[in-house]
């Protein structure tokens, strides 16, 4: 039998409520309330509330089905093994209910929020009285000595599990990782598994992916190997979606998902991984630009969060709306995405509240969502609501902190509000903590203001403080490495290094191939790099091949997609180097096409308008119609608040097109000019 829980006889079925005490009795729930009470929240009373039911059912549970195991177990329905297990099965509920109302009793102001999802994280108690599934699974601890040992870990784990699930990744990551130690040494694989699990969750929520890997393969096999199927299922998942998103080897995915469902398969209908399990094959199809399969894997993932009989939604449910949001954007349907986005934003605060720790990702994508809408106030308000929570929860000086308003800062570029991000992004420092991509994050941002501001030189030198001495995988992921070599190829043919840049858009272009094959979209950008290069150093015909090439592997998947737009600039830049303007003509058009469903994206819209001008004069287009074009060009340049390369370029061109068209022109003009 357990080291908390003694064997039953007669007399002892009915004393299950002492085991709860100092764990959930008058005493502890006096000690929590007064915490919460404490912390002068105004919605202190209401979390209490609240709190204090969802644990009294839960303990109400834990009771039932103890009575339930020992009555068994006299009654001689239930074997001595079978009961052992029932028994070490609620032992660990008991661990977890002290682990979260420990946490609770030492609550805080800035933990606050965090108590609806440390109660919502607890273990469902039925699968402890699933009489099948416990015969199957592995064995209790051999002795005494081993069953106190693995308590004790447990006991530590849930506590790592309470804080990591609160954001405090940093914080455990010592902790976590001596506790796979300590489980080595005890010599029990199914908390070993747990360990591992436990430490590749605290090393996810740090975004260190590669690392990551090996601790959850550890955990799947071995939680596999034992039978211990909640681990392992809850282990493959996140194996899979790791390989498959962060590290972009797919097939590897794949495989490992094939093991996942044959655990899944034996644990039953039911179990939340399956859901997991459907949207990280969704994430790895949307990789591969198979927008369709993204949307079966989401769809199918999302109608199996409503069939699971949890208390309340899974916290997988409000991820897959929002990647199916995701699916719309690529798609081009904005009303989609944003009724997408706002219901998961909308269910998360119906469910968990609206201070929960985890609602500033969903005010950030429901903000990128109302910039696409043109709807910029709503973005700050919900921006500005983000940051001030993310700083009551973690604090101004905590990385997570760090993390948000730098996302924060890309929206309001997005939205073209230039002063207001780099205002923003000045706040900021290069991340102390090892997270390198957030590192890597941190110098393209600064490069990309450089660039807007016309500091062309900077922006250079921060793209190569991003890759300097960094190779994907271990020192950052293949995806954020991908994208970095790109912005360097795009920076260095701005300089007119075009044999440096065309060197690198190569080496770029072999490792998208050999990830994710040669008809995928994100081939695109290293072969619209290759092609300026090539432009740049006068090989027309080859730049003219490689941009036919990444149009139409990006049209193939969706014809009004924003990965178009780099090919279609080079093109109309490529047509108007070869005298071709109705081609520049019809590139540059079909741009401001795609980019006429975001109201957003000020700059590109005047780049482009810009563009547009150009090939409409060296088509002999009317003065009407090119005043027309530039007058709306300017009025998107001038809606990027500070100061910007974009207007400078549309004042100098339009000073040139006032000398070279004449003095007749109109007043706009004359004011413009």
């Amino acid at each position: 039998a357990s080291a908390w829980l003694p064997a039953a006889d007669g007399a002892r079925c009915g004393g299950g409520a002492a085991h709860l005490a100092g764990i959930w009795d008058s005493a502890r729930k006096a000690e929590i309330g007064g915490a919460i009470a404490a912390s002068g929240v105004g919605y202190a009373e209401e979390t209490w509330t609240l709190a204090q039911r969802r644990l009294d059912s839960y303990a109400e549970q834990w009771l039932k089905a103890y009575n339930r195991a020992c009555l068994g177990h006299q009654a001689g329905d239930t074997s001595d093994e079978l009961y052992d297990r029932q028994i070490a099965c609620l032992d660990g509920r008991l661990l977890e209910l002290e682990a979260t109302s420990k946490v609770l009793a030492e609550i805080d102001a800035s933990a606050l929020p965090q108590v609806n999802e440390l109660i919502a994280l607890l273990p469902p108690i039925d699968t402890c009285t699933d009489t099948e599934a416990l015969r199957e699974r592995f064995a209790p601890p051999a002795d005494a000595r081993q069953a106190r040992a693995v308590d004790n870990i447990r006991r530590d784990l849930t506590e790592v599990r309470a804080k990591n699930n609160a954001g405090y990744h940093r914080e455990v990551h010592e902790d976590a990782k001596a506790l796979v130690l300590a489980a080595r040494e005890s010599g029990y694989r199914p908390v070993l598994a747990e360990a591992l699990y436990e430490y590749g969750e605290v090393l996810y929520g740090e975004h260190r992916h590669p690392e990551a890997e090996p601790i959850y393969l550890e955990a799947l096999l071995t939680a596999d190997g034992v039978r211990h199927d909640d681990i392992a299922a809850r282990a493959g998942t996140r194996l899979v979606f790791n390989l498959g998103w962060y590290q972009s080897r797919a097939e590897e995915a794949l495989i490992r998902a094939q093991h996942v469902r044959t655990i899944l398969e034996r644990l039953g209908p039911g179990h939340v991984a399956e859901a997991e399990l459907e949207n990280a094959l969704g994430a790895i199809a949307y990789a591969k630009a198979d927008y369709a399969e993204a949307r079966q894997h989401f769809e199918r993932g999302k109608a199996l969060t409503e069939s699971l009989t949890l208390e309340r939604p899974p916290w997988i449910r409000f991820f897959i709306l929002l990647n199916l949001g995701e699916i719309c954007e690529a798609q081009g349907d904005i009303p989609c995405m944003e009724q997408s986005t706002a219901k998961a934003l909308a269910e998360v605060e119906a469910e968990y509240g609206a201070d929960h720790p985890r609602i500033s990702y969903f005010l950030l994508r429901m903000a990128r969502a109302r910039v696409s809408q043109g709807r910029i106030d709503d973005a700050r308000a919900l921006l500005q609501r983000m940051i001030e929570h993310s700083a009551a929860t973690f604090g101004e000086d905590h990385p997570q902190h760090g993390m948000t308003v730098w996302q924060a800062s890309g929206v309001l570029l997005w939205a073209g509000k230039l002063a207001e991000s780099q205002a923003l992004f000045d706040r900021l420092g290069p991340p102390d903590d090892p997270k390198v991509d957030h590192d890597v994050w941190f110098h393209l941002r600064r490069s990309e203001l450089q660039e807007l501001h016309g500091d062309l030189k900077g922006a250079l030198t921060s793209v190569e403080a991003a890759t300097a001495g960094r190779e994907p995988g271990e020192d950052a992921s293949p995806r954020v490495m991908q994208m970095t070599r790109n912005r360097h190829s795009y920076l260095l043919n701005r300089h007119g290094r075009y044999a440096e840049a065309a060197a690198l858009a190569e080496a770029a272009l072999v490792e998208v191939e050999k990830t994710y094959g040669a008809d995928h979209p994100d081939i695109s950008a290293p072969l619209t790099n290759l092609a300026r290069a090539k432009i740049g150093s006068g090989e027309f015909d080859v730049a003219a091949d490689h941009l036919a090439r990444a149009l139409a592997v990006v049209e193939e998947r969706a014809p009004e997609h924003w990965k178009l737009l780099d090919p279609l600039e080079a093109k109309a830049e490529l047509a108007l180097e070869l005298g071709e303007p109705e081609v520049a003509l019809e590139a540059a058009r079909r741009a401001l096409k795609i980019l006429s469903k975001h109201a957003c994206v000020p700059h590109r819209k005047a780049s482009f308008g810009l563009q547009l001008a150009r090939a409409q004069v060296a088509a002999g287009r009317d003065r009407d119609e090119v005043m027309a074009t530039i007058d709306e060009a300017l009025a998107h340049a001038e809606a990027v608040d500070g100061a910007n390369a974009i207007k400078g370029k549309i004042d100098a061109w339009l000073a040139g097109y006032r000398a070279t068209a004449g003095a007749d022109l109109t007043p706009d003009l004359d004011a413009k000019g």
